[in-house]
């Protein structure tokens, strides 16, 4: 597999909403168990 120079966009957006999405349910799930 090649890495480009250039990151993908559409890679950075989902690694982005990746982290967001799984930060929220993170803290969802803490809230809900503590």
């Amino acid at each position: 597999m090649v890495i480009n120079s250039i990151p993908d966009p559409v890679q950075l957006t989902r690694h982005a909403t990746g982290l967001v999405l799984a930060t929220y349910v993170a803290s969802h799930v803490n809230i809900q168990t503590s």
